[in-house]
């Protein structure tokens, strides 16, 4: 099949997954072959971030112990969890602020994964911090979070009308550390409200000197989040929802498939989440149940769905890429879906989306997408 999407892995990424996740038998085949085609020292970054992974499985391994391949895997586990152990400690004291507060947090994404399922810094890189907190207290929380030495890093002119219009705000520390509050668990719009029950449980994240407890999704809405943030284009193609996907699956016997299934049918996202099981099976990343793969093929994808899913999954390019996704938002969020009422609505969707106060600010923002677009192509 011809990936033109990018969160597909490429064959070397594809191996160096299978040598941190497969089960043994594949894992060593994979790890072998890996290391006689490519050269650990010219390893893309996306494909560095696997290696404490690698180092970790084995390292206990004789035959493995004394390579120089491992030896590499071993300086990048040292580093990520010296670079990670620090920011716990941000992640810690900030988490005990909102908290005193009374700011519900729950972290997201490469904090979440450490905490419910790695349980070892060393073992997922984290560029920054993403929590998850209620709409209403934003405000309060980025006061919380000031008093501590957190800036916002691109403060609005209107920061009401923002935290109205987007979907989350990144803050930054002056020791370099990242902390990005989201108030919807989507990322694309604040139409995205079709997703309003998920569920939480807690996590105790413990590594000599460090504990804490945290908040983070149920195993069920964890997964549907890596996958719903793992599956669109990015120019730093987002491949690691491989990793946290097949890992969540293995590390969660009593994982509710039910309950999953059922939030996935509701996002309409049946056939993308089964083109992703599909190939975490043909890889061996997961086993999934036989009739979790047989529901999902109870819902073909309609027309819509699949320009909808090329929409998000390939580059944003074209003149009428910033319409189109306007378009697509518009009549996603929209009761009825007469085309007329959707053209109509349509420059109301634009002005939302770009966070505009005024209509020459929204198409303002269109016309800055076009020239940037021109200059690209030039």
């Amino acid at each position: 099949m011809k990936r033109l999407e990018n969160f597909w892995p490429t064959e070397p990424q594809t191996l160096l997954l299978q040598a941190a996740v497969a089960e043994k038998k594949t894992a060593e085949k994979a790890w072998r072959e890996y290391c006689q085609k490519m050269d650990l020292q010219e390893i893309d970054p996306i494909s560095g971030t696997f290696l404490p992974l690698i180092y970790d499985r084995f390292k206990d391994q004789p035959n493995h112990a004394n390579s120089s391949e491992l030896n590499t895997c071993k300086s990048v586990y040292r580093h990520v969890w010296s670079q990670n152990l620090l920011l716990f400690f941000q992640i810690k004291k900030t988490l005990e602020a909102l908290q005193a507060a009374k700011i519900s947090a729950c972290l997201l994404k490469g904090a979440a994964m450490v905490a419910g399922y790695y349980k070892n810094p060393a073992l997922r890189v984290m560029g920054d911090v993403d929590v998850l907190i209620p709409q209403q207290q934003v405000e309060k929380a980025i006061e919380v979070l000031s008093h501590l030495g957190w800036a916002l890093a691109y403060p609005p002119s209107d920061l009401k009308n923002y935290l109205e219009h987007k979907v989350e705000i990144l803050l930054v520390h002056p020791n370099g550390h990242q902390f990005d509050l989201h108030w919807y668990i989507f990322a694309d719009s604040t139409f995205d409200l079709v997703l309003k029950n998920f569920s939480y449980r807690t996590s105790d994240l413990y590594f000599d000197p460090f504990h804490m407890t945290v908040r983070v999704l149920s195993p069920e809405d964890q997964l549907l989040h890596t996958l719903m943030h793992g599956l669109k284009y990015d120019p730093t193609p987002l491949i690691r929802w491989v990793l946290d996907a097949s890992w969540m699956i293995q590390k969660t016997p009593d994982f509710d498939w039910a309950y999953f299934l059922k939030q996935i049918h509701y996002l309409n996202s049946d056939w993308k989440v089964k083109r992703a099981f599909e190939y975490l099976q043909e890889h061996h990343f997961a086993e999934i149940p036989e009739f979790v793969m047989s529901a999902l093929s109870l819902h073909p994808p309609t027309r819509r769905q699949l320009k909808d899913f090329k929409l998000f999954s390939q580059p944003k390019k074209g003149l009428l890429y910033p319409i189109r996704r306007a378009w697509y938002l518009n009549k996603r969020s929209s009761v009825r879906q007469n085309f007329f009422i959707l053209l109509v609505t349509l420059p109301f969707s634009l002005k939302r989306n770009t966070c505009s106060s005024s209509w020459s600010e929204a198409f303002g923002f269109i016309w800055k997408k076009w020239r940037d677009q021109i200059q690209q192509t030039a």
